[in-house]
């Protein structure tokens, strides 16, 4: 490498700070991306990753995860030369999450994004947008689902893996439709008096719940807000 091409940790810091929108983002991407010449190219083909090891959090439990999580892994990533899915499995990121551009990560979605993760790859494949705005879009309504279902019924993984699928039908402004729907999956949930559940809500932690009802329901509401 000759003088011309040599790396600039700082140049690769701010280029990676550049990146991400979400200042609390900024100290994770700049400890990655200082760590070694190649950071910066896992970075930019999987922005994913610099949230994963933010993990969600923000201010001096940033600093920590910058600290720990970023450099000195990604660091030994490097040296060894390691392919870009490995290096996206040891920081615990689905493969197909690479397509998410910098700009719709922010620690408050992670654990909406950690778990898309956990879907069969096939099918995240066929899910995660193209286009930025709909990214953006789609995460915002399946955090809100997410949300919604942790207040009503206190799992917030409610029915996920069909919400990640259909929720991809949201138009923009369309975000708080996801509480509608919820609610309908929600009723359609609650157990029916005979099976003796005096908590009106125990059948949509267990096992009382009619998913081909509930995806019915909901899908068919869907439908109708995007004709």
């Amino acid at each position: 490498m000759n003088a011309s091409t040599a790396w600039d940790r700082g140049t690769a810091e701010r280029t990676a700070k550049k990146m991400f929108g979400n200042s609390a983002l900024h100290r994770v991407a700049a400890a990655m991306a200082g760590c070694h010449p190649r950071a910066l190219d896992y970075i930019g083909q999987a922005p994913v990753i610099v949230l994963s090891a933010n993990a969600g959090h923000t201010g001096a439990r940033a600093a920590r995860s910058a600290q720990m999580f970023a450099g000195p892994p990604m660091r030994m990533k490097c040296e060894r030369g390691d392919k870009l899915r490995d290096v996206m499995s040891f920081y615990g990121c689905g493969y197909q999450l690479r397509r998410l551009v910098p700009s719709v990560l922010h620690p408050v979605r992670w654990p909406t994004i950690y778990h898309l993760g956990r879907l069969p790859p096939s099918t995240l494949a066929q899910i995660v947008p193209e286009q930025r705005g709909q990214q953006d879009v789609w995460l915002r309504a399946l955090t809100r689902w997410c949300d919604h279902c942790r207040r009503c019924c206190g799992n917030p993984w409610f029915l996920f893996d069909w919400a990640a699928v259909a929720l991809r039908m949201v138009a923009r402004g369309e975000e708080t439709s996801v509480d509608v729907v919820a609610d309908l999956a929600l009723e359609a949930a609650r157990p029916a008096p005979q099976w003796g559940v005096t908590d009106p809500l125990a059948g949509v932690q267990h096992v009382y719940s009619d998913e081909s009802r509930i995806r019915l329901l909901a899908e068919r509401y869907l439908a109708r807000g995007a004709a």
